[in-house]
């Protein structure tokens, strides 16, 4: 399984063949994906041979050799899609880095245009372009708007990141090492965007790490005693109760579970199991397009979760209304909390974090995991492998304190 491209260019005299192949490298019933590309031929100063010059890339992600069933079926077609995007993508730049090859007609066009222009096609969440526009006006007040993408190198992006570090909230006090790297990302997606439009080379804020490095909070997340909890627990506002447990459920984001109508709750009427001359129970998914990855996902439901839903109403309406996302209603979850004798400050990110702490605990499956979360970094996901291990290690303590 492989892919090749041949390049044809002015600034290449004569005809260049370069391949990257896509290849498993085979361990007991696993095969790990890796890229083997191959770059040319070089003459060995040592033995004045011939040699072929190639480089080979590990992937860390792999395919099961002999599947057993739809779950495994279902692993090795995710895998092999993610490992044929990586290998997309790795062609696209052999042909940049490599080859030079750039489109000069817009390095002269102004960066902030460029940048404004990126942030008008881009279909984001609110939250997510009102971040854009953040950046955009601090890199106005950093060096005004008059840079040309042509001018956007090394140093003017390291200055951009010394300008975070200096930068101060209207509380006087430094942004913080999150908020820094929030926002040095997002101007490296749009350079990424310029890189891929071949107008420039490279992207020359990847290599930029002066920034501090960024201070992950602990992810709190709600034991079964304590959902059961919030459950029994009445609050004044069923919008906002039915926001949190749906997304306890289901991992879903506000934005997602705003949008949510009867229509994308689906009911799988059951099947006779003739092998156990049975009728199998009803079953529930969700299907959504998240708004903020614009990935299609769908989530099974357990009965709990309908019950949390209430009624189903018609298939255009929305199953939770009056839902917004404001200060006031992060309040009062915070106080449905404590009224449930909670002695966690509630969040609408602890509602995501308990359904990831408690689908790795009974599954172990960290890439569904990262489907249903909307992850494009597997590492992000796998954090919930050390809760799941630090909430063990915290139960086993329990028990010797009992001798």
């Amino acid at each position: 399984m492989y892919e090749s491209i041949k390049i044809h260019t002015q600034s290449v005299r004569k005809s260049v063949r370069m391949k990257v192949k896509l290849r498993l490298d085979k361990k007991g019933n696993k095969g790990y994906y890796y890229l083997d590309a191959f770059e040319g031929y070089y003459i060995d100063p040592d033995t004045g041979k011939k040699k072929a010059k190639r480089h080979r890339e590990t992937l860390g992600i792999y395919r099961i050799l002999k599947p057993k069933g739809p779950v495994d079926r279902m692993h090795n077609k995710k895998m092999k899609s993610l490992a044929e995007e990586i290998l997309s993508n790795r062609n696209a730049e052999y042909i940049q880095n490599k080859f030079g090859l750039v489109n000069h007609e817009k390095k002269d066009m102004l960066f902030l245009d460029y940048f404004e222009s990126y942030i008008s096609q881009k279909n984001s969440s609110i939250n997510d372009l009102q971040v854009f526009d953040i950046v955009k006006n601090h890199l106005i007040k950093f060096n005004g708007r008059g840079t040309r993408i042509q001018d956007v190198d090394y140093k003017f992006c390291k200055n951009f990141a010394q300008y975070l570090m200096s930068v101060s909230k209207q509380t006087g006090k430094p942004l913080s090492s999150s908020t820094m790297d929030s926002y040095y990302k997002k101007f490296q997606l749009v350079l990424k965007e310029i890189v891929k439009e071949k107008i420039l080379p490279n992207n020359p804020a990847k290599d930029v790490n002066i920034l501090p490095k960024v201070i992950h909070k602990e992810r709190v997340f709600l034991n079964d005693e304590e959902l059961k909890k919030l459950i029994d627990t009445p609050l004044e506002q069923i919008n906002l109760k039915k926001f949190f447990l749906l997304s306890c459920f289901t991992g879903l984001r506000h934005s997602d579970c705003k949008k949510l109508k009867w229509k994308d709750v689906k009911e799988i009427a059951g099947q006779f199991n003739e092998s156990a001359t049975e009728v199998l129970p009803t079953t529930y998914e969700i299907k959504v397009t998240m708004q903020k990855t614009k990935s299609h996902i769908t989530i099974p439901v357990t009965e709990d979760c309908m019950k949390v839903l209430g009624e189903r109403k018609g298939e255009d309406d929305y199953v939770i209304t009056g839902l917004k996302y404001s200060a006031r209603a992060n309040s009062l979850i915070e106080l449905w909390g404590y009224k449930a004798g909670l002695k966690k400050k509630l969040t609408p990110h602890i509602a995501r974090h308990t359904f990831a702490t408690r689908f790795i605990r009974e599954s172990k499956d960290v890439y569904t995991l990262m489907h249903l979360l909307g992850h494009k970094d597997i590492s992000t996901t796998q954090t919930y492998l050390h809760l799941v291990d630090e909430e063990k290690r915290k139960q086993m303590d329990k028990l010797e304190n009992l001798m």
